[in-house]
């Protein structure tokens, strides 16, 4: 575990016991990579500030839900992950269908993930995907649809998307994962 996720544990756990000025610290530790994280997962970079913000809201309406021992910073990664996928889905029915070459991952994306040896470019994974894969993995991960929708938008029922997927985490996984 790195020492980030060491300094946010301790934070959670103060936070636990009664302490919620460590909230502060919380925040000034994790605030540039939550920030990361909403860049890395959003369609809409304009609504970075407000994933964020709404991350801080979330972690400290439910910092006693933490359980001690977890990775405390993986917990809050997660939870601006799947605000910035809400916050897609929303930018999705408000615009209509969005362009797939809009939301091409950043060249040099941010890894969330401090003390990572894993600093692989996006660009490069959805690149050896080819179609339709690439495809259904920027619906699902980028843009947070269910397999029946990404389905439809590809011709393929829920059950064949998600097979291509568990297909395409082995893919991904192998070979940007596994030494």
């Amino acid at each position: 575990m790195s020492r980030l996720a060491k300094d946010v544990n301790r934070c959670l756990i103060a936070m636990q016991n009664g302490d919620l000025h460590k909230f502060e610290d919380l925040y000034k530790l994790t605030y540039n990579h939550m920030k990361s994280v909403a860049l890395l997962y959003l369609t809409n970079k304009s609504l970075c500030e407000d994933v964020v913000e709404d991350t801080y809201v979330k972690v400290f309406k439910y910092y006693y839900s933490y359980q001690i021992g977890a990775d405390g910073y993986n917990w809050m990664c997660k939870a601006a992950e799947h605000i910035a996928f809400n916050y897609n889905k929303i930018e999705k029915e408000k615009n209509g269908n969005v362009n797939l070459d809009d939301i091409a991952p950043p060249a040099d994306p941010i890894n969330a993930y401090e003390n990572s040896d894993m600093r692989i470019s996006l660009d490069a994974i959805f690149e050896t995907l080819g179609e339709p894969n690439r495809t259904i993995a920027i619906h699902r991960y980028y843009l947070g649809e269910t397999m029946e929708q990404i389905g439809r938008i590809v011709g393929m029922g829920k059950v064949a998307v998600y097979k291509r997927l568990q297909k395409i985490n082995a893919i991904v996984k192998e070979k940007y994962f596994e030494s």
